[in-house]
């Protein structure tokens, strides 16, 4: 599929020799008979046509991730150590593709269930490839939705406990199989601006993509790469609000909250340590918290922080000069509304 389509004709799928049958203006019945030894599989009851929408390519990718197409052709099959992926994907199969997950099974810490439906499989297989060929250059809300289901099912945050950083976002893939799908995942990275390295491990059977640096982080935040799962989530939220955040500050921000009252009279009112604040408006770089109540203070908005602020930096990281990576940070972090705001401007 060179150009996106919005919508996948999945009539178009079914083999020229199987039969199909109108059941109602938006399904239809497929089958076929076997023509020699074995059972004719059961006919199966699917949509004419699905939108290629951000949920479609949410559950194609968390599949094409933790999930299985069998090589006999006889069913599919999705694991994940996670229930709630589990139970993203059963939705998925029963409201998108109208196919009843009837049992959960629980093996070995992982969480499983099958289809067994040859016709589903291979009519699903062919989703699979119509999907991976969709141009996402063309489709920024689809190539979002790509990667947070990939992620969920294959992504990791790997935190190092001992020194308590956060060392790199990993995509792993199979070495053997997967390479040009690692290839994909690492285009779409590179469209969403995201830095990353893809490596190699044949020893391990291994090929990963490793996403580094807070820059990279926020924007994978921005996107909403963890969303899918709520372990991996709570992980990065964790970690994240256990870091420090500084705003680098410009002379005429300070200029203009000290103008009317100096450091002790602002350490006062904002209820904050004298020699702490002092140190950082010395350094020009507020704490997350400092700058909250200042922002509250003088009933500044967002909009009227962000010509101020020159950098952001989480504790001892590079600074992050990004515009546009600022812009969300002061966004996400800063209050969402200042009562009784008037502009503070002079």
């Amino acid at each position: 599929m060179k150009n996106t389509k919005l919508t996948v004709n999945i009539i178009e799928l079914v083999p020229k020799e199987w039969t199909v049958e109108e059941v109602d203006d938006n399904l239809f019945k497929v089958y076929y008979i076997n023509k020699g030894r074995g059972n004719s599989p059961k006919p199966i009851i699917l949509p004419k046509e699905i939108n290629i929408s951000n949920k479609l390519i949410e559950g194609m990718s968390m599949y094409i991730g933790d999930g299985k197409l069998s090589k006999d052709l006889g069913h599919l099959e999705f694991t994940s150590k996670d229930f709630d992926l589990l139970n993203f994907m059963r939705n998925f199969f029963e409201r998108i593709l109208l196919q009843k997950v009837n049992r959960i099974r629980k093996r070995n810490n992982a969480y499983s269930f099958q289809l067994s439906s040859k016709i589903l499989r291979i009519i699903f297989g062919t989703i699979v490839e119509k999907v991976l060929a969709v141009d996402y250059s063309l489709e920024p809300k689809l190539r979002k939705a790509f990667l947070r289901g990939i992620f969920a099912a294959e992504g990791s945050v790997n935190i190092q406990k001992k020194e308590n950083y956060l060392a790199y976002l990993g995509i792993h893939l199979s070495y053997e199989k997967e390479k040009e799908l690692a290839n994909l995942v690492s285009s779409l990275l590179n469209l969403e601006g995201v830095s990353h390295k893809q490596f190699s491990r044949p020893n391990k059977g291994e090929r990963y993509i490793q996403i580094t640096g807070w820059e990279n982080y926020f924007k994978a935040n921005q996107m909403n790469l963890f969303s899918l799962s709520k372990r991996k989530t709570q992980q990065f939220q964790d970690h994240l609000n256990s870091r420090k955040l500084y705003f680098n500050i410009n002379s005429d921000f300070l200029n203009i909250i000290l103008k009317e009252q100096n450091k002790r009279q602002l350490a006062f009112e904002i209820n904050e340590d004298y020699n702490a604040l002092r140190r950082r408006i010395v350094k020009k770089s507020l704490g997350k918290e400092q700058m909250k109540k200042i922002c509250a203070l003088f009933s500044i908005s967002k909009k009227e922080i962000l010509p101020f602020v020159n950098t952001i930096k989480i504790w001892n990281s590079s600074p992050i000069k990004n515009r546009e990576t600022i812009n969300y940070v002061i966004d996400k972090y800063l209050p969402d509304k200042i009562k009784n705001h008037k502009t503070w401007l002079p």
